[in-house]
């Protein structure tokens, strides 16, 4: 279990909050099967009392563990509030780059218009094609490029945003649960 609470940081932290509760709470973890198996030894009376009175936990201790907790949650939702900021922002770079490039694209196209014009004077028709075609592709390909490194950043903003919420919801019940342990041990 010991290794298993290293392996897994929500366990790892489970496993340090079982040195500060009693054993109804965490009857598995490392700390509470060392002090069930001296107790089990017998290796004095004196030491198991000794212990006992160790693991008691006041209604402070407890207040300040749930605190901390209040805290890492609004933590997680500052981040996730900044997160879900960051996409706005780029949803709104994206819209603002959408409309500079169709702004560039007009005035791209004005100016093919301008030249064909020029060209077909001068009965350069295979002129005006080559033209068009370099500057449609040049601007379709940076216009692309930009585009997939916008749809690659909401993806990594969108996963970061997702796993804060999984770490929110996971404190969140952890929370509960640690407040529904308590209220049944007052309740006792």
């Amino acid at each position: 279990m010991h290794d298993l609470c290293l392996a897994i940081p929500s366990l790892r932290r489970l496993d340090h909050l079982a040195s500060f509760y009693p054993t109804f709470i965490f009857p598995h973890s490392p700390t509470t099967v060392a002090s069930h198996a001296g107790a089990q030894n017998h290796e004095g009376v004196g030491k198991v009392e000794e212990n006992k009175k160790r693991r008691r936990i006041t209604a402070d201790d407890f207040n300040q563990k749930c605190a901390a907790g209040d805290t890492a949650q609004k933590t997680l939702m500052a981040k996730l509030s900044n997160t879900e900021n960051e996409v706005r922002q780029l949803e709104r770079q994206f819209t603002q780059y959408k409309a500079e490039t169709e702004i560039k694209n007009r005035v791209h196209e004005s100016n093919v218009v301008k030249y064909e014009l020029k060209l077909a004077e001068a009965n350069a028709g295979t002129c005006i094609a080559e033209a068009k075609q370099k500057l449609r592709s040049q601007e379709l390909l940076e216009m692309m490029e930009r585009i997939k490194w916008v749809k690659r950043r909401l993806q990594d903003v969108e996963g970061e945003r997702d796993a804060a919420e999984e770490e929110r919801d996971d404190l969140r019940d952890q929370v509960k649960h640690l407040k529904a342990k308590l209220k049944a041990e007052r309740a006792k």
